[in-house]
């Protein structure tokens, strides 16, 4: 394949995954591949398939292949760190995301979900410190307030985990899922009244939220 056939090839596998054709910009790909076999935005691009089609685990495979040519291509570290949070790896997820942190730190992307890989280990304050990064760049975003919220909450901080959830409801209202967070905080305050309240508002927005369902039982064990 001569260099004006690959960016050629490069273009239209782009341009199919730019339109939702996924399978088009497979075979695209692989055409790719079976002539130059490690060809970076082949591999880049098989990744992204894989990850469109939730196949987290083989797009981090095809992530890796590029980074072993180019091991500080940022896009490709993210790109990696979130497939692997999505396979359910998030100790695996930091190495590359902190790498990208590293290289990037001006990038939110970066920021959030390695704020939630050291949320998915067990290292919270590390996670709020990350969140917060985020926030003094895109303002008041309520998910990234949420994720503040259960960071802050793991790190034994649940006074500044419900202002988290205040400023998460002034952006963008309440919810179910917020309800729930200031309910788990309020537990965590000692406030068992305040926090049953809240758990009780979290199942009147979603009756079926089986977490609420659990914190009122708990606080009712607890007090039994």
């Amino acid at each position: 394949m001569t260099a004006p056939d690959l960016a050629r090839s490069v273009d239209e596998a782009r341009g199919h995954f730019a339109r939702g054709e996924l399978g088009a910009a497979r075979r695209a790909c692989e055409r790719i591949l079976a002539a130059r076999p490690e060809q970076a935005d082949a591999l880049q691009g098989l990744g992204l398939i894989a990850a469109r089609e939730r196949r987290y685990a083989e797009a981090a495979g095809y992530f890796e292949r590029v980074l072993a040519q180019a091991p500080a291509e940022v896009p490709v570290l993210l790109e990696l760190g979130t497939a692997l949070l999505n396979a359910g790896r998030p100790a695996a997820a930091v190495e590359p995301l902190m790498r990208a942190a590293r290289l990037d730190s001006a990038n939110a992307a970066v920021h959030f979900n390695l704020g939630n890989a050291y949320l998915g280990v067990g290292r919270c304050g590390e996670a709020a410190r990350h969140f917060r990064i985020v926030l003094a760049m895109d303002g008041e975003v309520p998910p990234v307030l949420a994720n503040l919220a259960t960071a802050l909450i793991g790190a034994g901080q649940p006074e500044e985990a419900l202002e988290a959830c205040a400023r998460a409801t002034a952006a963008g209202g309440t919810s179910a899922g917020l309800e729930l967070l200031r309910g788990g905080a309020l537990r965590a305050a000692g406030r068992r009244d305040e926090a049953a309240a809240a758990y009780r508002a979290a199942l009147a927005l979603a009756p079926r939220l089986e977490a609420a369902s659990q914190g009122l039982a708990d606080l009712e064990a607890a007090g039994a």
